[in-house]
């Protein structure tokens, strides 16, 4: 049965990147629907730590309160050697809030957690999982798409002007677009993962035990429940096969390699068998058919930075395609694989070498592997490489320098900074005035700007930035940078204007005299 109604936009896969993808679209009112072939919502924890990037784009779309207040702080990491003594204890250090970074550490929160969030900002902007909806196959047309849905025993088409494909590693859709996945599985290296309920355990710490031949095992609480999080390196039979985990396989594995009396596992929520997968994608794009997400690239655990990279790709993603339906031209949609499949790539490196470094305390039971690892936990700049915060575009077509009087360059991440609004006389905060769906104009200095076009007006909002004492004559509105912070952060020795994205990344520095290569831009990106 094919529907008779088009749709904006089907998106394929309810995780948290098929969500954040909907929840953005929504706002700027795409019309969308969500699918997943999953019957019932899962439980379990896959990904458990939400990056300082990932914060910024969840407050954008206002979930990022909704996500603190369902996490809580990392626990301490306690080693312990084959008999049972303690190597290590290491307390992760907090980094401190800064002016030009509102969020400086990783949110600590599970993902079924994350999920059930943002299903609530989802039915809050008019929309809702369909469960139970297995994509099969798509076929593309000049002007859209028709995608082949598996429903309740039928079969039924929906028609879409775009499909993207946010369905994990295993993605039908990137099967069906043929797009390699490119890439290798690590076969020596196996994990068996699972939530469980844990009986005789410290639930203050995060437990970590070494063993000569076995490598780590490990046990964490998760937050928000009273469930754990068990991982452990497994191998195969003599022939090559696993047998399907079971609560007592766990149990016996704990009981082997630790020994610590009184643990006892029961009641598991969820348990898989995990195979290092390093893959990625030669192309996001097929047409009107895109790829996020796991879908686009898989890789090591280590880091976390899983589903972080993925609702990266999805609000990278979201503007553009509401532009483009819009009437933007399809260049811009052509950067959304520039600019993201080098962050990919990028990603699959340094995950490969954090798995390898874990992979030395593996091979060195408890000597100098797990010593280098609690080493790197209590250092200063400890998850400095998981921030994310200085992933840039600065290589992409949309990122256009016109001037030398900033140090920040286009491309970059947009930074954080408090003002005081002239008018209002309230304190306010950049990521304030960013916040929405519009292109946002720094104007640094007090000389008046143009009137800006009435073709814009929808798109761009403009701030003149000045410093204390400095009266602005200005037709928008005016931010007094009493601290300095914005000045400093953005690196402005005169005056200067800077254009910042949709996403938060700078698209734009230039003269204040040259209004003109704004409107140029604008022009250019969203097409009148």
């Amino acid at each position: 049965m094919t529907e008779i109604s088009l749709i904006d936009v089907l998106i394929v896969g309810a995780g948290p990147v098929g969500m954040t993808l909907a929840i953005d679209l929504a706002r700027r009112g795409v019309s969308c629907r969500i699918i997943d072939r999953a019957e019932n919502y899962p439980i379990g924890t896959r990904a458990r730590s939400i990056s300082p990037r990932s914060q910024e784009l969840f407050a954008d779309l206002g979930v990022v309160d909704a996500l603190s207040a369902a996490t809580e702080v990392p626990l301490p990491w306690c080693f312990y050697d084959r008999n049972g003594n303690v190597v290590r204890e290491v307390f992760v250090p907090q980094t401190p809030q800064t002016p030009t970074i509102p969020y400086p550490g990783d949110l600590n929160i599970s993902q079924q957690h994350t999920e059930a969030i943002l299903r609530e900002r989802l039915e809050a902007v008019g929309l809702h999982v369909e469960l139970d909806h297995t994509f099969t196959h798509f076929t593309q047309y000049e002007d859209h798409v028709v995608a082949s849905v598996q429903h309740a025993g039928t079969v039924k088409e929906i028609r879409a002007r775009y499909l993207v494909g946010c369905d994990g590693g295993g993605s039908a859709v990137r099967k069906s677009a043929g797009i390699s996945f490119l890439g290798a599985t690590w076969e020596e290296r196996f994990a068996l993962f699972g939530n469980l309920h844990v009986d005789g355990l410290d639930a203050t710490r995060c437990h970590f035990w070494t063993h000569p031949t076995r490598g780590l095992l490990s046990l964490s609480p998760m937050p928000r429940s009273d469930t754990w999080f068990f991982t452990a390196p497994i191998t195969p039979d003599e022939h090559g096969v696993f047998s399907t985990p079971t609560v007592e396989t766990f149990q016996t594995i704990f009981d082997e390699r630790v020994g610590k009396p009184g643990v006892r596992f029961s009641n598991p929520t969820y348990l898989s068998i995990y195979h290092v997968n390093i893959r990625m994608v030669d192309s996001y794009r097929r047409g009107r058919v895109f790829l996020a997400g796991d879908a686009a690239h898989v890789h090591s655990p280590a880091g976390g930075q899983g589903m972080n990279t993925g609702v990266q790709d999805a609000y990278n993603l979201g503007w553009k395609l509401a532009l483009a339906l819009r009437g933007a031209p399809d260049t811009l949609l052509e950067t959304y694989q520039a600019e993201r499949l080098p962050v990919a790539r990028e990603l699959l490196t340094t995950t490969t070498i954090r798995l390898q470094s874990w992979g030395q305390a593996d091979a060195e039971g408890n000597s100098a592997g797990v010593h280098s690892i609690a080493n790197r936990l209590e250092g200063k700049d400890a998850f400095s490489d998981t921030t994310q915060l200085g992933i840039h575009y600065r290589e992409s077509t949309l990122s256009w320098n016109r001037t030398t009087t900033t140090d920040i360059r286009a491309g970059d991440r947009a930074p954080d900074a408090p003002c005081l609004h002239e008018k209002r006389r309230e304190h306010i905060r950049l990521f304030d005035v960013f916040q929405g769906t519009h292109f946002t104009l720094l104007a640094f200095g007090k000389q008046p700007l143009p009137q800006l076009p009435s073709a814009y007006q929808n798109n761009l909002r403009m701030y003149t930035i000045t410093r204390p004492g400095n009266t602005a004559t200005a037709s928008h509105q005016t931010l007094i940078d009493s601290e300095g912070h914005a000045h400093r952060a953005y690196g402005v020795h005169g005056d200067a204007l800077i254009l910042v994205r949709p996403d938060g990344y700078i698209g734009l520095t230039g003269e204040r005299s040259e209004f003109g290569s704004i409107l140029l831009y604008l022009q250019e990106i969203v097409g009148h």
